[in-house]
């Protein structure tokens, strides 16, 4: 799993998951890591419960990073 409630600080910082350079620097450790681990790595899951991450964390706010904005 690539993501699972992991988002560095950083990003967050920047907007978070609403932001396009969030999904952009997803990507970009995506291909580093298959890069690296492809040969090991049979399966991959790009992001753990990905229902809760957008709405628990962004809708509701009832996850982190407890967001209501529309």
């Amino acid at each position: 799993t690539l993501y699972h409630w992991d988002l560095p600080q950083e990003l967050e910082d920047a907007g978070g998951w609403p932001e396009r350079a969030t999904a952009e620097r997803f990507a970009e450790y995506a291909a580093l890591a298959a890069d690296a681990l492809g040969d090991r790595v049979k399966t991959w899951t790009t992001l753990n419960e990905p229902w809760c991450s957008a709405f628990l964390g962004y809708g509701s706010g009832v996850h982190a990073p407890g967001r209501t904005d529309p």
